[in-house]
Order: C-alpha cells, then structure tokens, then sequence
C-alpha cells in the first residue's frame, strides 16, 4: 500500500500545523499567490513597509497554539483578540486605528444545513496583514482558499 506524500496530506489541512495555521499567502500584486508558513510571513512582515503586498494567515481556533500565536506574534489590534475571547458572535466591523475588526457568521462546512450550523469567523486586516480564524471549517473561506490556490490575483489587503 503506498503511503501517501505529507503535500497529499496536509493539501486540504482543515485543523492546522502545530501553530494552528490552516494556510498562508503572500500576495505580491504582480505575481501569483506563494504559499506561507507562520515563519516565512513573521519574515516578510519584518522586511517592513518597502515589502510590496500583503499576507494572509488563516487560523483554525480549535487548535490550542493558534490563538497564543497570534497575541505573540502578529501585533494585532486589542480589538481582534477581544473578539476572539468574547461571547459575543454578533456580525460587526469595526474601524481601529489603522485595522478593520470583523466577526462574520457563515455557514459551516457541512453539506447538511441546519440552522444551527452557523459558524462565526475572525478576521483583521492592516495594509500588509490579513488574519482570518475560526473554530470550525467554512465554506466561504474554503472557497476563497481554492480561488487563491488556482492564482486569484489580489492586488491589496482591502481591495
């Protein structure tokens, strides 16, 4: 029996890696989307603002390390970090000194839909950082993560 390669594996990663990163992108405006770690964006974002493009870092909650790696590390507004604690899973946007704050609810990833399969998402977006996260697997995002996949050109973080 062939054991299949760790890209086959971890290709549709729902859960995440060890930091809880289901996928990344760095986006260029001129060239493709290119695949990212939490350790290649960390690198990019520290390049500063002569860096053309933006990431995108989407996180699986569920997973322990996600929410720890983002207090640590992705210097994001109080604002996103409160959302994520809250219990509250009201859809808003909300403007903060230079990010948007936004809980969006979705449908969950589940072909049976049942009103209760409504699932919240996370997202704050600077000029260079787009971090998205939630607890269980969307449609919408697992959509825009095949169209970025195929080559979608995304030319800034709030085009």
């Amino acid at each position: 029996m062939a054991i299949p390669s760790l890209d086959a594996l971890t290709r549709n990663n729902y859960g995440g890696d060890d930091t809880g990163l289901i996928c990344g992108y760095r986006f260029s405006g001129t060239e493709p989307p290119q695949e990212v770690d939490t350790a290649a964006a960390l690198q990019w974002l520290a390049e500063g603002e002569g860096s053309q493009g933006f990431v995108w870092l989407h996180f699986n909650l569920a997973h322990a390390a996600a929410t720890r790696w983002l207090e640590r590390h992705a210097n994001l507004p109080p604002e996103f970090h409160e959302a994520l604690q809250g219990g509250v899973h009201s859809t808003r946007i909300e403007r903060t000194d230079d990010a948007l704050v936004a809980v969006v609810n979705d449908v969950n990833f589940d072909f049976d839909f049942e009103p209760s399969d409504i699932a919240t998402l996370y997202v704050a977006v600077t000029g260079r950082l787009v971090v998205s996260a939630r607890r269980k697997a969307l449609r919408s995002i697992d959509r825009l993560r095949a169209d970025v996949r195929r080559g979608l050109p995304l030319r800034s973080s709030v085009e």
